[in-house]
């Protein structure tokens, strides 16, 4: 009994960085999840009904939650059950618990860098390396498709750009998502991608009608994103421009914008940011 209770006690030493990990880890399908015990995070009642949705015992599933054990709970260190049915792995567990009232929407309270602890929607935690087929899972059941994480401050498709995850990316389109939707920066994933030199992402979203002249808290727009590549390649002329930056550049010159754009310095005067 005693070397249970150091043990116990030892792994909820581990639970801070544990959660650090599960935002980083937690959709690249690495081995961790696994490994997280649900009886770290939840109550007796709480790990009796994962179990028994592990099971696919939804008869004893419905019985517990009759009885007042509720699926959107934060357990210790802001983890939800479906979060952690997530982590798992098991589809078939995730669409149970989603079946059962699990709410796609419900965030994980996640605290970086002794900030927060700070929402995070379960989407915007799969999106860009996470699990497609649960991806596409959590949007059949409901989840937002503008769905945020704000641990990071951003809405999923930005990790989506990131990852370069076309197949999620179609699937927040067909499930209208907004192109246009914005971090604690004000960059929308236009802004977003071309910061990342993702130029791919940045024609893709200039055709389908992305705000191209918004800038970020900085006075940053896409135009003046696009003209530092330009700048960098007359000064070293080894520095190679792909064909996607050209294409967005004329894509901008075609909507009426005009090379060299105002600095950043210039758009912040002209719209009063400070």
């Amino acid at each position: 009994m005693a070397s249970l209770k150091i043990l116990l006690s030892a792994g909820r030493k581990l639970l801070p960085v544990l959660m650090i990990m599960l935002v980083g880890l937690l959709s690249s399908c690495k081995s961790e999840g696994k490994d997280m015990k649900a009886e770290l995070f939840f109550t007796a009642e709480m790990v009796n009904l994962l179990h028994a949705i592990q099971r696919k015992n939804e008869i004893t599933a419905k019985l517990l939650i009759e009885q007042g054990v509720n699926l959107n709970v934060h357990g210790d260190e802001g983890i939800t059950p479906l979060l952690w049915l997530i982590m798992q792995k098991d589809a078939a567990a995730v669409e149970l618990a989603l079946q059962l009232g699990a709410d796609a929407n419900f965030p994980a309270m996640v605290k970086i860098n002794r900030e927060g602890p700070k929402p995070a929607q379960p989407l915007a935690i799969l999106a860009g390396d996470g699990d497609n087929k649960l991806f596409s899972m959590l949007l059949k059941y409901g989840a937002d498709p503008d769905s945020r994480d704000e641990s990071t401050g951003r809405p999923a498709i930005f990790n989506i750009v990131g990852h370069d995850n076309w197949e999620q990316f179609q699937l927040l389109l067909k499930a209208g998502a907004d192109i246009n939707a914005r971090d604690n920066t004000n960059r929308n994933a236009a802004l977003y991608a071309a910061t990342l030199l993702k130029y791919d992402f940045v024609v893709k979203l200039l055709e389908l009608g992305i705000d191209f002249n918004e800038p970020n808290k900085g006075g940053v727009t896409l135009a003046h994103a696009i003209e530092t590549i330009f700048e960098d390649h007359r000064r070293n002329s080894n520095f190679k421009i792909s064909e996607n930056v050209y294409t967005a550049k004329k894509m901008l010159e075609t909507k009426g914008v005009t090379f060299p754009p105002p600095t950043p310095k210039e758009v912040k005067a002209q719209q009063g940011i400070k």
